[in-house]
């Protein structure tokens, strides 16, 4: 994790970026580095 991009390395030995952004208090949002611009990341709350 470096500022809001985090980085995942399955053991497939592949890497995974991405960037996360926080909505407020309750909700972050995922998006893969690469996806499409007009593709909506994925939102996480609880």
């Amino acid at each position: 994790m470096d500022r809001n991009s985090l980085a995942m390395e399955p053991a497939t030995g592949s890497v995974m970026l991405a960037e996360l952004t926080l909505q407020g208090t309750s909700a972050i949002d995922f998006k893969m580095i690469g996806a499409p611009e007009r593709e909506p990341p994925l939102r996480f709350t609880r």
